[in-house]
């Protein structure tokens, strides 16, 4: 069965402030986009946990897998934008990442980019 392209939106579970690392806490961010996605016809998502390293520090993280069709991609990934300038605006980062069928895609958000 074929059910699209491939998104996979890596979460956003740190930010750096006079070089000390902070996790985030990612609940409401979650829970909206969830929300949002499924409003706009996401039928089928899962979430992949994962690992982040920075220096000699470990963070757990989530990729949130979701496959769309053409003339749903773009919402999709603006839905991630919205909810990514909506919570975590104050974190930044210079970049934020999803991937496109395996390749990691930088979303440049604010006046960072």
């Amino acid at each position: 069965m074929e059910y699209g392209t491939k998104l996979v939106f890596h979460l956003p579970e740190y930010f750096f402030h006079e070089n000390i690392v902070y996790g985030c806490d990612n609940q409401d961010f979650r829970k909206e986009l969830l929300g949002a996605l499924a409003k706009a016809g996401a039928g089928y998502f899962f979430s992949i946990p994962a690992k982040t390293f920075i220096g000699d520090r470990e963070f757990s993280c989530e990729h949130l897998v979701v496959y769309a069709v053409e003339d749903s991609y773009y919402s999709y990934v603006q839905i991630f934008q919205e909810m990514v300038c909506k919570y975590h605006s104050e974190l930044r980062q210079k970049a934020y990442y999803y991937e496109q069928d395996n390749v990691l895609v930088s979303l440049v958000i604010g006046e960072e980019g």
